[in-house]
């Protein structure tokens, strides 16, 4: 791995803490934390990029603030891209 794709990384994984405060707004980390069925300390670790969440977490506050699971995580949109008819029924 080169030193900009590790530069990269490491921007990318600072993602979520900022969108989580970003969208947490004035409300307290307490009040969301409790929304999510978190601890206001494991929320806070998720704010200031000390752990990930797992993915059920990820849903629960996806789901909570009414975004996508890819904007929480920083995925670019996707566009163009063709599902076939067995695609699309799944």
């Amino acid at each position: 791995m080169e030193t900009n794709e590790v530069v990269t990384l490491m921007e990318k994984e600072k993602v979520l803490g900022e969108k989580l405060k970003a969208l947490r707004g004035k409300r307290t980390r307490e009040e969301v934390a409790k929304a999510i069925g978190l601890s206001r300390a494991r929320y806070s670790h998720y704010e200031n990029n000390r752990v990930e969440p797992d993915i059920e977490i990820l849903v629960r506050i996806a789901d909570y603030y009414n975004v996508s699971f890819d904007y929480l995580v920083g995925r670019p949109k996707q566009s163009g891209i063709d599902l076939s008819d067995d695609e699309r029924e799944m």
